[in-house]
């Protein structure tokens, strides 16, 4: 591995908003986005940025880290594709999360996301929940959430994936500096 394929994380810093943002609404269609019900305004959540040959890489930000309480991934976005960006992000996330003594790490992902699901899972990632017909309820607050996503499939639900730990070989390595 040469120093042009590391990856780096760091904490989101408030020059980096705007980018993250930015980011967020392309992928997700505004800034603010629902999990379980509830909705997160993403400009305000505490994160982490990856950076790949001095270029911002992909960013992620989570619900603030406090012992005993959950650590939930409320967004993930890598701009620049398999270099490695979301999961030296998710790593950096996980181990915050263990030194702040959060009770777990979880995120939501909605049903028609095949990719992401594979991603998480190959990586100690783990399906605990389905919450039926979450989405659909919160496109009646949000009519801007599609009703049909990728591959062709109608999105209604969200699943819950926790991280149970590495696995055999898709481990998750802290590569932050």
């Amino acid at each position: 591995m040469s120093a042009e394929d590391v990856v780096t994380t760091r904490e989101l810093a408030d020059a980096d908003r705007a980018w993250a943002v930015a980011l967020f609404t392309l992928h997700f269609s505004d800034a603010v986005i629902g999990s379980r019900g509830a909705w997160f305004d993403t400009r305000l959540l505490p994160g982490f940025v990856a950076e790949h040959q001095d270029k911002l890489a992909g960013v992620l930000v989570h619900t603030p880290l406090s012992r005993g309480i959950d650590c939930e991934i409320v967004a993930l976005v890598s701009e620049i594709q398999r270099v490695g960006a979301a999961t030296a992000l998710l790593s950096r996330c996980v181990t915050a999360a263990r030194m702040a003594g959060s009770r777990r790490v979880f995120l939501t992902t909605s049903n028609d996301n095949i990719d992401a699901l594979r991603f998480y899972q190959r990586r100690g990632w783990r399906i605990v929940a389905v919450h039926r017909d979450s989405i659909s309820q919160a496109r009646a607050e949000r009519p801007s959430i599609p009703l049909v996503g990728h591959h062709g499939i109608l999105i209604a639900d969200e699943l819950e994936l926790e991280y149970f730990g590495e696995t055999v070989g898709s481990a998750i390595t802290p590569t932050h500096a």
